[in-house]
């Protein structure tokens, strides 16, 4: 029987802390600390100004060990903004999907490795363009004929419509009853 693979999903406001410092080490410690297989990332910056013309992915990948994903979203502040996958395992395929976003324009990363698909996405401000973006979701996991395994930063509470439509297909592994933000609560 394969090995049971461990997913975190990780909004990491630009590797900054509450004190508005960058500290790639305190995300390390924590993508350490999980030992997980694979770490859905959101709010990376990739050379911009903001982030010393650090590719923030990059850094984290090396300082991990991990393999790096990118996927940006926007052009922002010299560079660009967007999502990553760090895996202990090469993807065999990864593609960028366009999801709705009024605010900003919003992605989903997917990710192909031998056993599943993995898709991380920071969702829209929008509950709208979040309902949208659920039926964009459901089709693409729909297709695919591994274990299609949906991580982010979804914007919404888990009684949202958003999560209830969600869960016409998936599991929900996450505790309903545990806030995700902020991470002190």
């Amino acid at each position: 029987m394969p090995k049971m693979k461990t997913v975190l999903t990780y909004n990491i406001r630009n590797a900054t802390t509450d004190d508005g410092e960058v500290d790639f080490a305190d995300v390390v410690r924590t993508i350490h600390q999980t030992d997980a297989d694979f770490i859905a990332l959101q709010e990376l910056d990739s050379v911009t100004n903001r982030s010393k013309g650090k590719d923030v992915l990059r850094e984290l990948a090396v300082l991990s060990r991990y393999y790096p994903i990118y996927c940006s979203s926007i052009d922002y502040d010299g560079g660009k903004y967007g999502l990553g996958i760090l895996s202990k395992q090469q993807p065999m395929a990864v593609r960028k999907v366009a999801l709705p976003g009024r605010e900003e324009a919003r992605v989903m990363l997917v990710a192909e490795f031998q056993d599943i698909v993995l898709a991380c996405t920071h969702l829209s401000l929008t509950a709208e363009d979040r309902m949208e973006s659920a039926q964009i979701i459901l089709n693409e996991a729909r297709q695919s004929s591994k274990p299609f395994l949906l991580a982010g930063d979804f914007n919404s509470t888990p009684e949202s419509d958003f999560i209830e439509e969600i869960e016409s297909d998936f599991t929900v592994l996450s505790p309903k009853d545990k806030h995700t933000y902020p991470a002190r609560s």
